[in-house]
């Protein structure tokens, strides 16, 4: 039997027992570290399930778009004429340009996609390559679904494992290290971000890990290091590297705030990890960009394939570029996105306004740096939700994000909401991942 029709099965048998036990659940999720935005993430009473196929598929589509992604990031740093496709100040152009002195062009990402798991079909939604986030709230919602009595009855019938995302990154991280210049065996390591935009927990977390190793790590922000020509630190304390977290959209408004840092990044001293080079792909301008003739020219014919089929149609938000009049009569064929804002900020979807409200959306938004876009219909499944000892099944959309850390496909991070746009933002919510496998005999 398919995990997902046992689990909703086992719900039935007993749903009062249940809800009581997610109510347990969300007991421990407000008091672990699963925050964001200081706020305990929301959740429902159910993983998400994945075989070890759909995980090798996964594995397989997105190393494929990280190929095309590093080849665009190459492209843009030795083709003048190819940078001026995208929308970048000269600041951030120069910080791009820089040489950053280690082997991994895109240390770390998260890729999203809409996956449908009846026909196997995707389209990609975000390339997260710059501040990838949210993997301690996988690491909690896993321990904390791990001990409930639905799973330990389960596993009688499946193999059930989670993936790890804090440790596997570290390994990655000191990995990466090691091919820059003059790597120490024990480096302190500074987790560098705008503290009073950051999700401090997870940082908190990564440092402790980090600290079981007997490495020194430190938090700090990004406007108090300071760097001296060679060394960059903070209060007194030398960084050997740096995990970038400070998205590039805000080093960008801050500039001037944050000159030492840029100092380090100019001088090749200091090995940061996250270099501002990911912005090329990490900006949503990209999904324009792949499907340009400048872009198919130094792919190869599978590669352009891959695009037509997997990323989405994308056009300039402006009267040059798109008929607007269509664009609101066709409303659910359509979502609208800033060209650089991160966490789901700014992103409208048709089918979430009525007619008239949809049209006083894209006249608001027309010719303001955004983006529109075929609206991809996410899979929809089914998730149990409680109220007085009786469980329902209501329909949800479905998003997956795959963890890659140095090449290497790490974890999932599975998002379900009943809104067009799924997002924290919009009453999404985070479901814990497994991957299993039938025991033999239950097959």
């Amino acid at each position: 039997m398919n995990i997902n029709i046992a689990y909703k099965e086992e719900l039935k048998t007993d749903p009062s027992l249940y809800e009581k036990e997610f109510d347990e659940v969300i007991k421990k999720v407000k008091n672990s570290t699963a925050i964001y935005n200081g706020v305990p993430i929301d959740t429902l009473f159910m993983p998400k399930f994945f075989s070890e196929y759909q995980i090798e598929k996964f594995r397989i589509l997105t190393i494929q778009m990280i190929e095309i992604i590093e080849k665009v990031i190459v492209e843009y740093i030795n083709n003048a004429m190819y940078r001026k496709l995208f929308p970048f100040t000269q600041q951030i152009e120069e910080l791009i340009l820089i040489e950053h002195g280690f082997t991994s062009t895109v240390p770390i990402s998260r890729i999203d996609f809409f996956y449908n798991e009846n026909n196997e079909e995707f389209k990609f939604c975000e390339f997260n390559t710059d501040g990838a986030s949210a993997m301690n709230e996988d690491r909690e919602l896993t321990e904390i679904f791990a001990e409930t009595t639905i799973l330990e009855k389960l596993s009688n019938s499946y193999s059930i494992k989670p993936f790890e995302l804090i440790d596997s990154w570290i390994d990655e991280l000191l990995a990466i290290y090691k091919t820059s210049k003059d790597p120490k065996e024990k480096p302190v390591i500074a987790i560098i971000d705008f503290l009073d935009k950051a999700t401090l927990e997870e940082f908190i977390v990564f440092k402790e890990f980090i600290e079981k190793r007997g490495i020194t790590a430190i938090i700090a922000d990004i406007r108090e290091v300071d760097f001296d020509g060679k060394k960059l630190s903070h209060n007194g304390q030398a960084i050997d590297l740096v995990y970038r977290r400070a998205v590039t959209t805000e080093i960008n408004t801050n500039y001037a705030q944050v000159s030492s840092f840029i100092n380090a990044c100019k001088s090749g001293e200091v090995c940061i990890v996250g270099p501002i080079k990911t912005q090329v792909v990490h900006n949503k301008m990209i999904f324009k960009i792949l499907h340009m003739n400048e872009t198919f020219e130094f792919l190869d014919e599978k590669e352009i394939n891959f695009i037509k089929k997997h990323i989405p149609l994308t056009k300039i938000l402006c009267d040059n570029e798109v008929d607007v009049e269509e664009v609101i009569k066709e409303k659910d064929k359509w979502i609208i996105k800033p060209i650089d804002l991160y966490g789901s900020k700014g992103v409208y979807a048709g089918l979430d306004f009525q007619t008239l409200d949809w049209e006083k959306k894209i006249k608001e938004c027309i010719g303001k740096d955004y983006l529109i876009q075929e609206y991809y219909s996410p899979y929809m499944s089914e998730f149990p939700v409680f109220k007085d000892g009786k469980m329902y099944l209501e329909e949800f959309k479905n998003i997956t994000g795959v963890y890659v850390y140095n090449g290497k496909m790490k974890g999932i991070l599975s998002r379900a909401g009943q809104k067009a746009v799924i997002s924290g933002i919009n009453q999404g919510v985070t479901l814990p991942t497994f991957v299993y496998n039938t025991l033999e005999k239950n097959s």
